[in-house]
């Protein structure tokens, strides 16, 4: 009976495990439902809606550019179009990347980070890993005319072309009747003394108004939630009101303002090969099982190092990205386990405005000496590198402010875009 009953805690142990990997990997549970076992939240989504360019940027001249909102059906339409692009075995050439280029007339695809050859896969179907001649890209420019379609990396200052099959129709319309884009002028962000820029960053061509929406926090289904990840786990109540619930292995933390953590205590410390799409795939199956897929979300940072690897998802609110350490969707990977997830949406009410702010143009604020975003640059040992310039809603101190996102050689500041004070600095994470 002793060696009977050991055996049987054996097997219970092994299927308690097995169950704990297949929680924490973001899979459901297979077999016969069990009260608490079968959460579903929604569809999860495929690769080819999320790995999306953040923004998207009509040349109407070398020197005016618009920036259509993203998700918006101008958005979706350019995005359509690029996606139908065939290969067709066409031959591809390498050029040098001018630091400064300009680009006039045509549609701007840009990504807040580096995508690589076989994630670009997910957003062209047509075309296959090996027919690309880079590792990696982070914008493509298509010209209104018939002409060569440019794959760029800016950081490289590398630029691959061919001329492919597409719908030119729909990119030649969009320049010349733009719609779906923000009230405000664009022109590209020029060099100075103190400071270099990349390829393709653009600054307000001056002052504008903008919109800043109301806003209003995600709800989440905690009770599921916390069934997506535990059967029946200790629950520890902070004084602040903080729920924690954890099996002495995994802790999921619930806070009292709708943010929620989960960490696992022990992972496999970096273990692993992950492509960037294995990456995504394992962060989307994750949210989609442990709260859903909150939709028009994009991923804004992607770090796919040995020492790191994380996703960052970014919500949209009247087409530009809600921005702040502490919002959007984080999930990180030890392993092939997912180790930590944060989740935090500050979601724009449709058609809703609190309020319009003047924002100025970054070049502007830089060059008044009474800024913090001045003084940031002119204290410096060495020029500075811009290698990229967004605008942002920031959220701060429970409010959502026009912000610029200046992305640096080592660092992402975000500074002001009515006053230029400096609202964060953090250092720049790998890819």
């Amino acid at each position: 009976m002793s060696k009977a009953k050991t055996g049987l805690l054996a097997i219970m142990v092994i299927i308690s495990c097995v169950q704990a990997y297949l929680i924490m990997s973001g899979q459901h549970l297979s077999g016969p439902s069990q009260p608490g076992e079968a959460v579903w939240f929604g569809p999860e989504p495929a690769l080819g809606e999320v790995c999306l360019p953040g923004r998207i940027y009509i040349a109407l001249n070398p020197e005016e550019v618009l920036l259509v909102e993203t998700f918006s059906d101008t958005y979706s339409a350019l995005v359509s179009a690029l996606g139908q692009a065939d290969y067709a075995g066409a031959e591809w050439f390498a050029v040098e990347l001018i630091q400064h280029r300009e680009f006039a007339p045509g549609i701007l695809f840009k990504f807040d980070y580096p995508v690589s050859k076989k994630l670009l896969t997910s957003l062209l179907p047509m075309f296959y890993e090996t027919d690309f001649p880079f590792a990696s890209i982070d914008c493509i420019f298509v010209p209104k005319e018939m002409g060569p379609v440019q794959f760029i990396n800016t950081a490289e200052r590398q630029a691959w072309q061919f001329q492919p099959d597409l719908s030119w129709h729909v990119f030649a319309a969009a320049v010349a009747e733009p719609g779906d884009a923000l009230e405000i002028r664009w022109t590209p962000l020029p060099a100075s003394d103190s400071y270099s820029v990349a390829a393709g960053v653009y600054d307000i061509a001056g002052p504008a108004l903008l919109a800043v929406p109301d806003w209003e926090s995600e709800e989440i289904d905690f009770e599921a939630l916390v069934r997506s990840f535990y059967l029946g786990p200790e629950v520890i109540e902070e004084s602040d009101g903080t729920e924690i619930y954890t099996d002495g292995v995994r802790a999921l933390r619930i806070y009292p303002h709708g943010a929620v953590e989960y960490t696992l205590v022990s992972a496999e410390n970096g273990q692993g090969q992950l492509t960037q799409a294995d990456l995504l795939k394992m962060s989307l199956s994750f949210i989609a099982g442990h709260g859903g897929w909150p939709g028009r979300m994009l991923p804004t940072e992607l770090e796919n190092s040995p020492a790191k690897k994380r996703v960052k998802f970014a919500d949209y609110a009247a087409g530009l990205p809600v921005a702040a350490e502490d919002t959007g969707v984080a999930v990180e990977i030890d392993g092939l386990t997912v180790s930590r997830y944060q989740r935090k949406l500050i979601r724009a009410k449709p058609g809703s405005v609190s309020e319009h702010v003047e924002v100025r143009p970054f070049a502007w604020l830089i060059s008044q000496p009474t800024t913090k975003i001045h003084q940031l640059f002119v204290n410096q040992d060495a020029r500075i590198h811009i290698a990229d310039l967004a605008l942002v809603y920031y959220w701060h101190m429970d409010t959502l402010i026009p912000a610029w996102k200046v992305t640096l050689g080592d660092r992402i500041v975000y500074a002001g875009a009515a006053d230029g004070r400096v609202l964060a600095a953090r250092p720049l994470r790998g890819n």
